[in-house]
């Protein structure tokens, strides 16, 4: 396995008995993909793949005896998680490792896309919430509050949002 993964350019392989071992190094490292032969030392294997999977960003293989597949496959559904018999090849095992790598890869870009597009979302409220005090305090058109903003930001060298916010805490400042 360790052969496999060098011929496959993963620079750093950490190899460790137990899920507890396992649980403690992820805290430490960042890695695209965990391997877990079962049975774990101290566990079967699926609760590490679990944790693990709720926790990180990794991809999961999980090595199994054909006779745990089908009830190792049930405990992770709806993960991510890779359930594979110990009996596989080695390049269909590698086919398996890079499929998943590919796959955790575009779910961690995907994910950051989706973080991303939340924080503007979150800033183009503010910017609303910005617009309408200005509305309602200088009795302006939305379009006058939208260049007010602007030009403020422009001239004081801030984002939007920054201007935004302060415009809302002076007036709930004035308020209180």
């Amino acid at each position: 396995m360790i052969d496999l993964l060098r011929e496959m350019a993963f620079n750093q392989i950490e190899v460790v008995a137990s899920g507890a071992q396992g649980r403690r190094r992820m805290q430490e490292i960042n890695c695209d993909l965990v391997i877990i032969n079962t049975p774990l030392e101290d566990e079967f294997g699926t609760e590490c793949a679990l944790d693990l999977q709720e926790d990180y960003e990794v991809g999961i293989i999980l090595l199994v005896k054909s006779e745990m597949a089908e009830a190792a496959a049930d405990r992770l559904a709806g993960t991510a998680a890779f359930v594979v018999t110990k009996l596989i090849s080695r390049t269909v095992l590698a086919q398996h490792i890079s499929l998943l790598v590919r796959t955790q890869r575009r779910v961690t870009a995907l994910t950051r896309k989706v973080e991303d597009l939340q924080r503007k979302l979150a800033d183009q409220k503010i910017i609303f919430r910005g617009k309408l005090v200005l509305m309602g305090h200088l009795d302006i058109s939305e379009a006058a509050a939208h260049r007010y903003l602007q030009k403020k930001a422009m001239d004081l060298r801030m984002k939007p949002v920054e201007v935004a916010e302060r415009i809302i805490a002076t007036v709930i400042h004035e308020h209180s």
